[in-house]
């Protein structure tokens, strides 16, 4: 009998990227190619969209969902160039 090696997972073989609706959808930027929350500049350990959309859920979403997409766009920028400041 000879036993076969099995492949072991690993995350950087999957070859995840941060997609740019997450920007609008759930305040979330990539830095440093990590996804990284505009509104309290936590990080997400994997770039997955269930990762960023639970954060965003469990965190934000109560004071966020009732803004309307022009002041979401406008308010999106500004946190981005606070970002960019630090």
């Amino acid at each position: 009998m000879s036993y076969q090696q099995t492949k072991k997972r690993k995350v950087g073989d999957e070859n995840r990227s941060f997609d740019e609706k997450w920007k609008l959808d759930y305040f979330f930027t990539l830095v440093k190619d990590k996804a990284v929350c505009l509104l309290c500049s936590d990080s997400v350990s994997l770039l997955k969209e269930y990762n960023v959309k639970r954060h965003y859920e469990t965190k934000h979403e109560t004071n966020y969902k009732n803004i309307q997409s022009q002041m979401q766009k406008d308010q999106l920028n500004q946190l981005e160039k606070s970002l960019k400041q630090q």
